[in-house]
């Protein structure tokens, strides 16, 4: 500080000298101290900073001037934990401008500046898109390295070791791409600036580099093993240390508020490891942590810095509910939200949305395990109106899902508190504002299309509908990602998680600028254009029509679903207090039911596994028949349990139909599977909001044309296993509906997309039987195989513009067209919701790889159930409990009656039927089907 004291003197002392070169440019030196000097108080510094850079502004306004001025405001924000969004806003806007008017004229040293000084705001902004504003951050650094680097006798070698490290830090800050790739990209970035930052001109510089190569290294799949890169990390880490220990100014910069600006507070901090702990090690951990916590609240004052002190007591709070919840320490409670409350206080959800809503999401979570049900319900509110927030911002695909991903929990945990709370339509208005949300929009437009408005207002939203899916379809196609996509092709092939693989570019591209991403960030950009307009014209074609609902429903909106289809929607839940259902009964009344004993945790240990069971999720994704059987032998009997709670309630009530939306965990486990012992007929559903285009179009679907099946064969694939009886399928399928006099139309090799997407939007039946693969890296890229060299891919199927609302019933007897995305479960990201989104009545799939000759049975049987009036829900039970209990010698007498179905000339069904009745003749009781496996695999959706 006694540099900057002089230097305030000498401008106080010589106002004469005020606009001169000299003057300028101890004004600029000062303004720079104050940015980066860790002594004083950290708002007085940055206040006079702005002083003097606008000082500046208004005594010269060159080029020079005018960019290091503009940079300094620009940083100002960017270390200004009490600044904006609109002020970060203000500030990138401003360099985006100068940079475009300017950037012939100025030099390259200020345009690399100015830069810089972009991606470093874009990083720091505290709300908005941060993965689209991450991706921009990163080529906006890798520009100034190539700048820097095609010029090298215009800059200084800490210049250019600068530009590298921060080339480095952004890589390492990306929420995209592969996690490895951009460790390897960040390590060769630090190695290269390392030399540029010799010990002894610039030991800080080393310093940090060093420390972070020590950081990274563990990590890194570039070295020839995993102890050598951790020996490499030991020696950074001990080079570091001993600069820090030996150089002084190395030490200045680790003392006062510096030292706590570079440190995290323990709101974000995950404890879920102390549960392996003892109380006593818990306790010394925690006591140490709050130590910590509040020297920092010394450095950070409640007036001057605000949104710091708001961090770090909110890090109080955290370390004082992990007393209550770890330690049972009950009088750690009251404290723990008094901090979090005090936290909130001095922030706003404008000026910093993520920081208030992890404060209101640590609110909620600890007011739902004390059982404070209210206080619970209302934080997880206002963390969801945050979410709601940042995710209209949201411009990407993949940004929405990181919103999504931070909020999964919000709305069932809010919606349980609700019910707990006796606010029964709150708690139905969050269950359905949770579901599905990607696929709002798209419904209601869908729904608005089938209505009698205006051609001019539907072609309006049908245009913007379009746009908005032809440029999702561009970004993930001409903005690929190319290491992206290799690994989810490979996660798919090795049958591994994309986080399993640790894999890089070993070309390395240095600083240039990566082009598919910049073609991201602008279609992105395009994107959340396009959404906004769509979101616009759906606003003015509910206002013109004045009764379509809104794109969040009302709990009347949701009862006036289930007087329209005349029996329950029901909500299930589990948290760790138990599993909720919550009941919409056809005659407007919610009601609440409780189920104890089966909670979260359980639903965990059936999905994931432990020591003692496989878990379902990964059998079923990655075909492990032995896990997936065991795993069924054990969540099915449990799952049952809740099924019987909910049956015996609706007999009570007189129902005897109901709808199962199930959310989260228990929307991922095979809750269908134990509904067919019920005497309720249970259909799935992925939301209510799917139920509106339905109910529009359901007159339409049933009497709008005759009655003609689509059937499609599995088509002759090289790269596919022979399916021998899903042909016989597809024959037998097409001989039942023929014979009740319907049409058919039979595709016995497969069709190409056109084909089938015309023979399907003029059909009300259409019936799959072929091969099809959920892809676990990347849902959207999931097929089902229809052609000899094509697929239908889930992503084209979402975005076809084509009319399949006369569909009245699609099955797809092909293998894991039930799964959805496990990371987004609630999204319902999968075939089911895709079909009933663009109108198709009742879709029947199947949750894992199915056997094709259970595939064929269950067929047969399920369509003499819908030819003798049954829904299909209720023929879909019927025939999976049939399945069951279907002995071999059954199996053979009807393996004979279907083989009337099939020409005499088609020598490979009849051979296929032929060896069936010669296997299954012999064996008189067995029951083939019995196992879980085969009689459960299928599954009903829709009306």
């Amino acid at each position: 500080m006694s540099d900057i004291k002089a230097g305030e003197a000498v401008l106080a002392s010589n106002p004469e000298y005020q606009g001169k070169p000299d003057w300028i440019e101890l004004c600029n030196l000062l303004a720079n101290f104050y940015l980066e000097v860790p002594e004083g108080n950290r708002q007085d510094n940055l206040v006079r900073a702005k002083q003097l850079y606008v000082m500046l502004l208004g005594q010269d306004p060159s080029l020079h001037v005018m960019a290091k001025s503009l940079n300094g405001l620009a940083n100002i924000v960017g270390l200004d934990s009490e600044s904006t969004d609109a002020d970060f806003d203000v500030a990138i806007s401003k360099l985006k401008s100068f940079l475009v008017r300017y950037e012939k004229k100025a030099a390259p040293h200020q345009i690399t500046t100015l830069l810089g000084t972009s991606a470093f705001l874009l990083m720091k902004r505290p709300g908005g898109d941060r993965i689209g504003a991450l991706e921009e951050a990163l080529q906006l650094r890798k520009k100034v390295v190539t700048i820097l680097e095609s010029a090298p006798e215009l800059s200084s070698s800490a210049a250019r070791s600068r530009a590298l490290y921060n080339l480095a830090a952004t890589h390492l800050e990306q929420e995209s791409g592969i996690r490895s790739d951009h460790i390897n990209s960040a390590i060769l970035r630090l190695q290269e600036a390392l030399p540029m930052r010799p010990t002894e001109s610039d030991p800080h510089g080393r310093e940090k580099i060093l420390r972070a190569l020590a950081a990274i290294y563990p990590e890194w799949t570039g070295a020839d093993s995993l102890a050598h890169a951790r020996a490499w990390a030991q020696a950074a880490a001990a080079e570091a240390q001993q600069l820090a220990n030996t150089t002084s100014s190395v030490k200045a910069r680790e003392q006062g508020f510096a030292n706590f600006d570079r440190q995290s507070s323990a709101l974000g901090i995950e404890f879920d490891g102390l549960e392996q702990s003892s109380p006593e090690t818990i306790h010394q951990y925690l006591t140490a942590l709050l130590s910590n916590h509040q020297k920092a609240l010394e450095h950070y004052s409640r007036e001057d810095r605000p949104t710091k002190w708001a961090e770090w007591t909110g890090g109080i709070g955290r370390i004082l509910a992990t007393y209550y919840l770890y330690l049972q320490q009950d009088n750690f409670l009251p404290e723990a939200f008094a901090s979090y409350e005090a936290a909130l206080e001095r922030i706003t959800p404008d000026g910093h949305p993520r920081l208030y809503q992890e404060l209101q999401e640590r609110i909620g979570e600890l007011a739902h395990a004390a059982e404070d049900w209210e206080r619970s319900m209302n934080a997880h509110l206002a963390a969801i109106e945050i979410g709601n927030s940042l995710y209209q911002l949201s411009k990407t695909k993949e940004s929405q899902e990181d919103v999504l991903k931070t909020m999964r929990g919000y709305f069932i945990f809010g919606a349980y508190a609700a019910a707990r709370g006796q606010q029964r339509e709150v708690a139905v208005e969050l269950a359905e504002r949770g579901l599905a949300r990607g696929s709002v929009e798209q419904i209601l437009a869908a729904e608005i299309e089938l209505t009698s408005l205006p051609e001019k207002v539907v072609e309006k939203v049908r245009a913007a509908r379009s746009r908005v899916s032809e440029l999702e379809r561009q970004l993930r196609t001409e903005g690929t990602d190319s290491i992206r996509e290799v690994t989810n092709k490979l996660s798919d092939f090795v049958q591994r998680s994309p986080d399993d693989l640790s894999l890089r570019i070993t070309k390395d591209p240095k600083g240039v600028v990566d082009k598919a991403a910049s073609a991201r960030i602008e279609l992105g950009n395009q994107l959340a254009e396009a959404r906004k307009a769509l979101r616009t014209v759906l606003a003015e074609a509910q206002a013109h029509a004045g009764t379509l609902p809104t794109t969040e429903l009302s709990a009347k909106d949701i009862s006036a679903f289930a007087e329209s289809v005349g029996y329950p929607i029901i909500y299930l839940l589990a948290t760790m207090h138990g599993t909720m259902a919550l009941i919409v009964s056809p005659n407007g009344l919610i009601y609440t039911l409780s189920i104890s004993g089966f909670g979260s945790r359980e639903t965990n240990i059936l999905l994931h596994g432990n020591e003692e069971l496989p878990g379902y999720l990964r059998a079923a994704i990655y075909e492990e028949v032995e896990d997936l059987q065991e795993s069924l032998n054990t969540c099915v009997p449990l799952l049952g349990g809740i099924i019987s709670t909910i049956t015996d309630t609706l007999n009570k009530m007189g129902h005897a139909e109901a709808a199962l939306i199930p959310l989260g965990s228990l929307g991922q486990l095979p809750l269908h599977a134990a509904t067919y012992e019920s005497n309720v007929v249970f259909r799935m559903l992925p939301s209510a909001r799917v139920l509106a285009p339905l109910l529009a179009n359901r007159t339409n679907a049933s009497s709008g044309r005759e009655p003609t099946l689509f059937a499609l064969a599995p088509p002759d694939r090289k790269d596919e296993e022979e399916l021998p009886y899903a042909l016989v399928e597809t024959l037998v399928t097409a001989t039942q509906f023929e014979g009740t006099g319907h049409g058919v139309k039979l595709a016995a090799k497969g069709a190409k997309n056109d084909e089938f997407f015309a023979a399907a939007s003029s059909s009300t039946h259409l019936h799959l039987a072929c091969h099809a693969k959920f892809s676990p890296a990347d849902p959207l890229s999931s097929r089902v195989v229809i052609g000899t060299d094509n697929e239908l891919i889930l992503e084209e199927l979402i975005h076809h513009q084509g009319d399949l609302s006369g569909v009245q019933l699609a099955v797809l007897s092909a293998c894991q067209t039930a799964i959805s995305d496990a990371d987004l479960p609630d999204e319902s990201t999968g075939f089911p919701n895709a079909l009933l989104t663009v109108g198709v009545q009742n879709v029947v799939t199947t949750s894992w790889s199915v056997n094709d000759l259970a595939a064929l049975f269950f067929s047969h049987h399920f369509y003499q159930q819908i030819d003798a009036g049954k829904s299909a829900a209720e023929a879909t039970a019927v025939a999976n409990r049939w399945l069951s209990t279907l002995t071999a010698e059954e199996l053979a007498a009807e393996a004979k009656q279907m083989q009337s179905s099939i020409p005499a000339d088609d020598f490979t069904a009849q051979n296929s039927i032929n060896q069936i009745i010669a296997h299954y003749g012999l064996s008189r009781s067995q029951r083939p089907f019995e196992d879980w496996i085969h009689c459960a695999a299928f599954s009903c959706y829709g009306l």
